[in-house]
């Protein structure tokens, strides 16, 4: 994986947005062998080159704070762990009716806010989220198959 970000650095540059792409999944690598430190270091410059393009790549944002908050709650960095995970629900509430797979993160806020004791505004995210869902036909049901 590193030889493919060595090689996609020398294709696109050190800070192209299609870089973010490799960091990204460098992260996803890093976190789940325990390599936390060096998955938050893929996370936070891929976020670094993401936000500092005049395009928008807010859904692109918020998939990376996803992944940075799990990296964080695996590291048992929890406060964290619970801001990135925020911080990335905001920026998908925002864009949940075109991009309905945003639900995911706002599921887990939702489980994260449950956690939490905030069992309302939980609730009212987790049927926010699975109006996205019906809204997109991302939800079958045993009861009405097809």
């Amino acid at each position: 994986m590193k030889r493919a970000l060595t090689y996609i650095e020398s294709e696109v540059g050190l800070s192209h947005p299609d870089l973010t792409f490799t960091l990204s999944s460098l992260g996803t690598l890093y976190t789940s062998t325990g390599r936390y430190a060096d998955a938050e270091e893929q996370y936070q410059r891929a976020l670094t080159i993401l936000e500092s393009s005049p395009l928008d790549f807010e859904t692109r944002i918020a998939r990376l704070l996803h992944g940075l908050s799990a990296t964080y709650a695996k590291a048992g960095r929890k406060p964290e762990a619970e801001a990135a995970l925020a911080r990335a629900a905001t920026i998908a509430r925002r864009n949940l009716k075109l991009h309905a797979d945003m639900a995911t993160i706002i599921e887990d806020y939702s489980s994260s806010l449950n956690h939490q004791g905030k069992f309302k505004e939980a609730e009212e995210l987790r049927v926010e989220a699975r109006r996205a869902r019906v809204a997109a036909g991302l939800v079958t049901s045993a009861r009405q198959p097809f």
